[in-house]
């Protein structure tokens, strides 16, 4: 009972996004975009065990335009793995992804990742999906976007994900947060730096 007592919270979390996004239609309109009738919808929003399913919340999810789930890792990998927006160990290669994701906007990030800390709050808030994609090519950095940094053991084997910034120098990165209680920027050298994501994207944790 306590699994499908999630997946209904879940479901009704869903439906209430679906409600905020499109706040002119009623249930019966809502149901039509969903797919389904609105007997069925409602059934599921009141409890009834048969309609409690993950396809049911997969449906809603994508009627609102969230990203939908799926076991097939053929979309994007999402690691349930620890990384935040503070410093922390280094970035794993041989993690297995969890499952993978299919939303389209973001279909060509390089991974979905859970975020854990305040520092790019208010934009990335602690618990949030981010999706990354992998850049080859440094020259391409956009400065002041924010990015997932990965480093080597010369500067701690941290994994975080800041906004960057170049240093006058040229050799190093600046990195600097958005939470305006975490004062002060963390200055990283560019050779030390193995890899880095462009930030593409975020989703809430409840919107999934």
């Amino acid at each position: 009972m306590e699994n499908t007592d999630t997946l209904q919270e879940q479901i009704v979390s869903a439906y209430n996004a679906l409600r905020a996004t499109f706040p002119a239609e009623n249930q019966g309109e809502l149901a039509q975009r969903i797919g389904i009738n609105r007997s069925t919808l409602s059934r599921a929003l009141n409890g009834d065990e048969r309609y409690i399913t993950p396809g049911m919340l997969r449906k809603i999810q994508e009627a609102t335009g969230g990203p939908s789930f799926s076991g097939d890792r053929q979309r994007i990998p999402f690691y349930d793995m620890d990384v935040t927006a503070g410093i922390v160990e280094a970035y794993p290669d041989t993690e297995t992804p969890a499952y993978s994701i299919n939303f389209a906007p973001v279909n060509d990030c390089t991974a979905a990742l859970p975020v854990y800390g305040e520092s790019m709050e208010p934009g990335i808030r602690s618990g949030d999906i981010v999706f990354v994609r992998e850049l080859h090519n440094r020259t391409t950095l956009q400065w002041g976007e924010i990015y997932l940094v990965v480093t080597d053991e010369t500067c701690d084997n941290m994994r975080t994900i800041k906004r960057v910034y170049p240093h006058p120098d040229g050799q190093h990165y600046i990195l600097r947060a958005d939470n305006p209680t975490y004062k002060g920027d963390t200055i990283i050298p560019v050779a030390s730096v193995l890899k880095i994501f462009i930030v593409k994207g975020h989703f809430a944790r409840k919107q999934l």
